[in-house]
């Protein structure tokens, strides 16, 4: 899949996401609007003076949202750009894609041995911005994935360039694994032994593909229109409804994907994370048994002074470790 058909189905899915968003976020002002109008009419009348500031200023708020939205349509980048281009909303575009491929088809056939091989990547990235085409710009939210992972996103494939082609694994063979980490949408694909996973993993390993793209429908988003010409308008993913594959592109849209042959990497990044978590632990244990020998030394429970007969000591003690939540063992 080249760039130009990459980016005219994405900005005909993003300007029916757009537009749906546009008329609901409409559709929500108008009915707050005249819901706090209809409130005025049967309260007005009866509404103490700060009822009737908070009233205001809920009513302030809706006609800035108003305005927000008109001045939006007015100057939104994606709906001036796509005019431009004479791109249309097209409601049959089911799939969004972030990357692209570079156009050829021609892959080497690779000679060695048959051992099986496997490549790791994100194949989406949180909470980085990207710009679509200088159309609009997006990023996606923590979490966007999980209600489709937790469906089992069996449709999901592993491929590269979205060539159809060019199958790496399936979700639904187990070939090709997928979770949510701290940095995105993560994958593990266990290449098959044919040509294509064999030159795949080459490719991979000398670093010619150097990050990976996703083929997805929205479940949930939300936009923030330009206000003013020459700003962008900025779309957040929330929630993605069904995806539909993932894997290395030459060309990805989200720069801070990564793909490679080794998962070494991304077991270290995991230990640093234990690591620093026990040191931490450490470190607050340490502290509190420093603030312990504090206690007992104004208790006058130290070294041989120390009495277990002596019962209100003991309880003392006690009451001190019970305030530094310590637990005897």
């Amino acid at each position: 899949m080249n760039r130009k058909e990459v980016l005219s189905k994405s900005i005909s899915q993003a300007l029916c996401s757009l537009n749906s968003w546009i008329v609901g976020e409409a559709v929500r002002i108008k009915s707050l609007e005249s819901g706090l109008r209809e409130e005025l009419r049967d309260r007005g009348s009866t509404m103490s003076d700060s009822e009737k500031g908070e009233f205001y200023d809920a009513l302030t708020e809706v006609i800035k949202d108003d305005l927000r939205l008109r001045f939006g349509k007015e100057h939104s980048s994606l709906l001036r750009r796509a005019k431009e281009a004479g791109v249309e909303a097209d409601s049959e575009v089911r799939r969004s894609v972030r990357g692209w491929g570079d156009g050829d088809d021609s892959y080497s056939k690779s000679q060695g041995d048959n051992k099986p091989t496997t490549i790791y990547g994100h194949a989406a990235v949180f909470n980085q911005t990207t710009n679509i085409g200088n159309y609009f710009t997006e990023s996606i939210a923590p979490g966007a994935f999980a209600a489709c992972l937790k469906a089992g996103a069996a449709k999901c494939v592993c491929l590269a360039n979205h060539d159809s082609n060019m199958l790496l694994g399936r979700h639904s063979t187990r070939t090709l694994d997928l979770y949510e980490d701290k940095i995105g949408l993560f994958f593990e694909c266990k290449l098959d032994d044919t040509t294509i996973g064999k030159d795949v993993y080459r490719q991979v390993k000398r670093r010619d593909f150097l990050g990976c793209s996703f083929s997805f429908t929205i479940g949930k988003d939300t936009w923030s229109l330009a206000q003013k010409r020459g700003d962008l308008d900025h779309h957040v993913i929330l929630e993605v409804n069904e995806l539909w594959d993932l894997g290395p592109v030459t060309f990805p849209q989200y720069t801070m994907t990564d793909v490679q042959v080794s998962r070494v990497n991304y077991l270290f990044d995991t230990v640093d994370d234990e690591l620093e978590e026990q040191t931490f632990q450490n470190k607050l244990h340490r502290q509190r048994g420093e603030r312990l020998k504090a206690a007992q030394k104004s208790l006058g429970l130290t070294g041989k002074n120390r009495t277990l007969k002596d019962q209100q000591r003991d309880d003392r003690l006690k009451a001190a470790e019970k305030n530094l939540g310590i637990k005897r063992k």
